[in-house]
């Protein structure tokens, strides 16, 4: 066999240790305030918590200084949207009368109505995913509370599309979540600061939204 082919077939077996199936994240804070080892195989959470353990064979990704949401969820998106800048910019979900692409967030059926007000929901209506976050922040200028918010951008969009396992970071759960470089619950604006995205437990290009 001829070096450089046997050299292809040796890398093709080793896979990407930057983006194993089986993670473990630790040392970020998460939503909650708690310090947390979040561990990932197979596209789930499989154990979140500060106690919780690495077991053997797993990856493991020093994220001390990071802050962890769940993806964001955007629970109507225009027809025409964009999709793959919406994941880029960490909204892994989205509520949409169509397809999902390669690249792109998750795509539910669009329920047909327009959340109420009550419902706080994140629905933009928009093709791209500056009117998700712009619709993230006016709900800041309205003195929505920071953790109120995550949870109409995360749990509360998910539950609106009728997707029971994702919106949040707890075992069982798609592993879709946002590394950021500062605290969204200290401002908003933070969504923003994107050191990096997963989808169903891979880590994907990012892209911050000005």
């Amino acid at each position: 066999m001829k070096p450089l082919l046997l050299l292809m077939l040796l890398l093709a077996g080793c896979g990407s240790k930057s983006d194993a199936p089986k993670k473990a994240l630790v040392g970020a804070k998460l939503v909650d305030g708690t310090t947390s080892v979040i561990v990932i195989e197979n596209g789930v959470f499989t154990a979140v918590g500060p106690s919780a353990s690495v077991p053997d064979g797993f990856e493991t990704i020093n994220m001390s200084g990071k802050f962890i949401v769940p993806g964001l969820v955007d629970a109507h998106v225009a027809s025409n949207a964009d999709l793959p800048p919406f994941l880029r910019a960490g909204i892994t979900s989205v509520g949409a009368e169509m397809n999902a692409v390669p690249n792109g967030p998750h795509v539910f059926p669009s329920l047909g109505k327009q959340p109420g007000i009550a419902d706080l929901v994140v629905a933009s209506y928009g093709s791209n995913p500056a009117a998700t976050l712009a619709k993230i922040e006016r709900m800041a200028k309205a003195e929505i509370a920071p953790l109120q918010i995550i949870q109409a951008a995360t749990e509360n969009g998910a539950a609106w599309l009728q997707q029971s396992n994702l919106g949040a970071i707890k075992p069982g759960q798609r592993a879709d979540l946002l590394v950021l470089n500062a605290d969204p619950l200290v401002d908003i604006k933070n969504l923003r600061q994107i050191y990096r995205v997963m989808l169903d437990g891979h880590w994907v290009e990012t892209g911050n939204v000005k």
